[in-house]
């Protein structure tokens, strides 16, 4: 059984926002999270999420965080101060 703690809630339209998302994405990274989020909302192990996807459990984990703190703004990946220009 999964723990309660690791279930998303997640409403009808915002599902449907990040499954449409991981349909038209071509960035990889945004794909993964939002699978993550959809699975986590149906209530899927996070090392059954981790294995499917090819992740690190802990990316599961961190991909939850995220989206709890800042919800869909968390799914496109950050650009980071002094990169490479990715």
């Amino acid at each position: 059984m999964v723990s309660q703690a690791n279930v998303l809630q997640l409403s009808r339209p915002i599902r449907r926002r990040l499954y449409r998302l991981s349909l038209k994405t071509r960035h990889k990274v945004v794909f993964r999270r939002c699978q993550i989020v959809l699975r986590l909302a149906n209530g899927e192990r996070p090392a059954v999420i981790a294995t499917a996807l090819g992740c690190a459990l802990s990316t599961v984990y961190r991909t939850r965080q995220a989206f709890l703190r800042a919800g869909e703004a968390s799914l496109p990946p950050r650009k980071v101060p002094g990169g490479h220009g990715e």
